[in-house]
């Protein structure tokens, strides 16, 4: 049975804060699950929870610079908010983000759908983010700080959901660190070469766009 259409447009200016942002990715997930975007519905969920983290760890003051971390989290968010928008109002949606959503014709693993997502939008996305966000070396101490947020929200991520296929199931119920730090590994290698590709002055868009979707099309 066919879903129907995502059309569900996102108000992206009115975000002004990662509490608000969490608010947005909350309503978003039920929504996703029942449309033809229902392949980002993980991927979805799993930004709840990170972005939960953050604002945890905001609250201790965790960050050194705590205004620029949110800064960040609001104009990264905003690249993946606006692939949605624009596939909503039928407009072309980045290359890197529509194999990420679409079908591949049978069923995924959702650990596989989401490092699909996971590749647009942090090798993608996030060197452009920091670009805009104008952080160089200055920031280089909280991003690598945040490593241990996702370390720790991963572990939440993964017990949220689970597998379709029965045998990889019982390998992320039983043999959890075998399922589970394979991708943790990848999203922190994604990370630090967005960083490293961030303040590459000769790394371009384009650049950029090859080597996402290089990495989606050994993925898929």
């Amino acid at each position: 049975m066919q879903r129907p259409k995502y059309k569900k447009i996102i108000n992206i200016e009115q975000i002004t804060s990662i509490t608000q942002l969490l608010a947005i990715l909350e309503d978003l997930t039920p929504i996703l699950d029942q449309t033809d975007l229902s392949n980002l519905s993980s991927f979805n969920d799993a930004y709840i929870v990170i972005t939960q983290s953050y604002i945890d760890a905001l609250k201790t003051n965790w960050f050194k610079d705590p205004v620029t971390v949110e800064k960040l989290s609001i104009i990264f968010a905003r690249y993946y908010l606006n692939m949605l928008n624009r596939y909503a109002a039928g407009l072309a949606t980045p290359i890197v983000w529509r194999k990420a959503y679409e079908s591949s014709g049978k069923p995924r693993p959702k650990y596989l759908s989401l490092l699909i997502a996971a590749n647009a939008h942090i090798n993608h996305d996030l060197p452009l983010s920091l670009r805009q966000a104008g952080l160089g070396n200055a920031a280089r101490v909280d991003f690598y700080k945040s490593d241990k947020l996702f370390r720790q929200s991963a572990k939440e991520v993964i017990l949220s959901f689970s597998e379709p296929n029965e045998h990889l199931n019982f390998l992320k119920r039983r043999l959890r660190p075998l399922y589970s730090q394979p991708f943790i590994s990848v999203v922190l290698h994604y990370r630090h070469s967005a960083w490293r590709k961030s303040l590459d002055t000769n790394t371009t868009q384009q650049d950029l766009t090859n080597k996402t979707l290089k990495i989606a099309k050994f993925l898929r």
